[in-house]
This record gives structure tokens, C-alpha cells and sequence, in this order.
């Protein structure tokens, strides 16, 4: 029997308003991350001074900051309500760490929070409340035998599905710089046989007169030559420019690219890097200067019904 086109449209009508009455409620999404972190000051031993807190106590290691940032992604509020007593926002610093304080500041008027340290290495952070699209930032000062010590958030948030701690993002690579890692050491371990078999070949073929007339070669032996070429070049230029450094100077005079990393170094982090996804940058810290640092990062563990529930 045909479906009539009143009959059709009828279904269609009923179908869109019982989606219209049974609309999602807006979701909440509280995100604890990472912005960056800083060396506020470091002494290293020998020095003529040292660092004490404002108790008096001698700080042997050094000053850090870090810089986190609490952002209402979702489309409801979030109130101190939302927050349970049993399970509050907290941020917590791994190893020997020892919170020095901490300050909460936003760009918007009216959003604050309050902090309070409840232990050497652990900090409560007490909302006013957040509308969706505000967020505030909270600067953490702290001392530690390692710039990049970890730091994590927990709590809970009534309601909320989504993941609230997204700090461990801070130490892992995102696509783009995983395939960035992975072209660059592509580029500089390939550059030796790039040179070396299509310059035997344009050679063999066509003589010297062809390094003079690239731009007449085959694309399959021009472009991988060329390649080649500009790493090689490049590799060539550093070389020159740091033996012109040292001869201004006395033999055995150490300079700042005395602590830069090897090639070896740099080719391991690239590829540790495109195969882990574990980020690694140059240490700045005077105690590791130059040396390639593994940041703190892990996977985003997803939420249970145990964790927004009640």
C-alpha cells in the first residue's frame, strides 16, 4: 500500500518534536591543563649567596613556577555545589617537591577562587564558580630537584562525562609534532645517501655539466639530490660559524654550544619522539643545562560512571 505524502510528513513532524522534548541538558566540562612552566631562580653550589624562603629556610635545589589553567569547556556553570567535599579540585607535585604558594588570577572581572595548601606538595583550589567559556589561572611556585616534576589534578565534578585532568598532555606529542619529528630525521639521516647515489648517478650519466644544469635532470635524480643538498649546507654553515667562534677565544675556552646536544642526541630525540609520542626538549635549568629532557606526560584516563555519579 503507498505511503501517502501527508502521511510521511506526519511522521517526520512527530518524530523532530519528540527530539525537540527530549533536548540534551547542557553538558559540564571542567578542564585542569598545563601552560607552561619557568625558572624563577637557581643557585647552583659555590656561589657567594643562597635561597631561603620567606621562613627563613635555605632552598638547596630551586625556584620554579608552573602555570595551570581551569577552563569551563562545557555549556552549563560550575558551582562550588557541583564540587563534592569527598573528592575537591586538587593539584599535586610529585618527588621531593615543596609548594612555596600560590596565586589565582583570571582576565575576566568577578572570577576568583581560592587556594589552600594542605600539605608540602598539595594544593585545594575552592571555585566561586565558572560560566561556560570562563576560565581562571592559577600561578604555582614551587622548589624541586627536577624542573619538570610532575604535576597532576583530581576532584570531581558532579555530572561532568569528559576527563577533568589534562595535565598529563603536557609531555606528550601531538600528531603534527610526531610527523614533524619524524620528516626532520627522515631529512637529516637521509641526506648522506641522498647526496652519495644520485650524485654517482647524475655523474655516471651526464658528467660534471649536470651538477651545473639540475633543472635539466630527471625529477627522481634532481629533486632527492637537492634534498640533500640543503642539510649538508646548512650542517656546513654551523660548522664554519663555531670554528670562527672558538678562534676568538683561548683553546679549551668553553662556549654556550659546548651544552647544546650532539647530533646523536638530536637524532634520538626526533625519533623517540615520532615512535613514543613522549615530547623531549633541551633542558634551561642551570643544573641540566643543554642536556635533552623527557617531559612528564600520560595518557588521559576516561571517566567512569564512578567518577560523576553520586
Amino acid at each position: 500500500m503507498p505511503v501517502s505524502a501527508n502521511t510521511l510528513i506526519g511522521a517526520v513532524s512527530r518524530v523532530l518534536a519528540a527530539m525537540a522534548r527530549h533536548a540534551p541538558s547542557p553538558q559540564k566540562r571542567l578542564e585542569v591543563s598545563i601552560v607552561g612552566r619557568g625558572i624563577v631562580a637557581e643557585v647552583p653550589e659555590g656561589l657567594p649567596f643562597q635561597l631561603v624562603d620567606l621562613q627563613g629556610n635555605a632552598i638547596t635545589t630551586g625556584v620554579y613556577a608552573a602555570l595551570v589553567r581551569l577552563w569551563n569547556r562545557g555549556e552549563a556553570p560550575i558551582v562550588p555545589a557541583d564540587i563534592p567535599r569527598s573528592a575537591p579540585l586538587t593539584l599535586k607535585l610529585g618527588g621531593d617537591s615543596y609548594i612555596l604558594g600560590a596565586k589565582v588570577f583570571s582576565q575576566i572581572d568577578g572570577v576568583n577562587a581560592e587556594v589552600h595548601q594542605i600539605g608540602n606538595n598539595l594544593l585545594e583550589i575552592v571555585l566561586e564558580g565558572l560560566t561556560a567559556g570562563e576560565d581562571l589561572l592559577v600561578s604555582l611556585y614551587f622548589t624541586s630537584s627536577n624542573p619538570h616534576v610532575e604535576l597532576c589534578a583530581s576532584g570531581r565534578v558532579l555530572g561532568q562525562l569528559a576527563p577533568l585532568d589534562l595535565t598529563g598532555r603536557e609531555g606528550l606529542a601531538s600528531l603534527v609534532e610526531r610527523v614533524s619529528a619524524a620528516i626532520m630525521f627522515v631529512w637529516i639521516v637521509g641526506a648522506a645517501p641522498a647526496i652519495v647515489i644520485p650524485g654517482a648517478l647524475i655523474l655516471h650519466r651526464y658528467g660534471w655539466k649536470g651538477f651545473r644544469h639540475l633543472e635539466t635532470l630527471p625529477f627522481w635524480l634532481g629533486v632527492p639530490f637537492c634534498i640533500g643538498v640543503v642539510p649538508a649546507c646548512l650542517f656546513l654553515m654551523y660548522w664554519i660559524a663555531q670554528r670562527v667562534a672558538r678562534s676568538k677565544h683561548p683553546k679549551g675556552f668553553p662556549l654556550t654550544s659546548d651544552l647544546e646536544p650532539s647530533l646523536h642526541q638530536t637524532l634520538k630525540g626526533l625519533l623517540l619522539m615520532a615512535v613514543t609520542g613522549r615530547r623531549y626538549r633541551v633542558s634551561a635549568s642551570l643544573f641540566s643545562l643543554g642536556e635533552p629532557t623527557l617531559m612528564s606526560g600520560r595518557k588521559i584516563r576516561k571517566r567512569s560512571i564512578d567518577d560523576w555519579f553520586e
